[in-house]
């Protein structure tokens, strides 16, 4: 009766007792709609369906991932689409480039940087707004 509730509209599985998820009926949930990884329990998660899930969904998943799970690559596609995932960003993952793309949409999510990286990508931003040309001047 779950199975089929779920295999029909995988939001159902809200409704299901995790004893009952099996990872099957969790694969499935995944599959229609990768925001479901949310209802799946961390035990049931695998590093494959947190990588589909993280590649559909745009990375906005990111939330739902166990830390065993993340990969430099997940992090920085989430941090792309929104800088305020770095809060999710294991530390060892908050490299400069993630960083950088995060300081890019907000520079308040630099503070969520560790300090070595934050001098880096200050003195890059730096860099790029000092190659940038002024404009030219309005004519009068």
């Amino acid at each position: 009766m779950c199975a089929d509730a779920v295999w029909n509209n995988c939001w159902a599985m809200k409704y299901v007792p995790e004893a009952m998820r099996t990872a099957a009926l969790c694969e499935e949930a995944v599959r229609q709609a990768p925001d479901a990884l949310e209802l799946v329990p961390d035990a049931m998660k695998t590093a494959e369906m947190c990588a589909e899930a993280m590649e559909r969904s745009g990375g906005r998943v990111l939330p739902f991932v166990p830390d065993g799970f993340k990969t430099p690559e997940m992090c920085a596609a989430a941090v792309d689409r929104d800088a305020r995932a770095i809060r999710l960003v294991p530390d060892a993952m908050k490299n400069e480039d993630v960083c950088l793309a995060a300081a890019a949409q907000s520079l308040s999510a630099l503070t969520l940087a560790p300090e070595g990286v934050q001098a880096d990508v200050l003195a890059k931003m730096r860099m790029k707004a000092a190659a940038v040309p002024a404009p030219d001047s309005p004519r009068p």
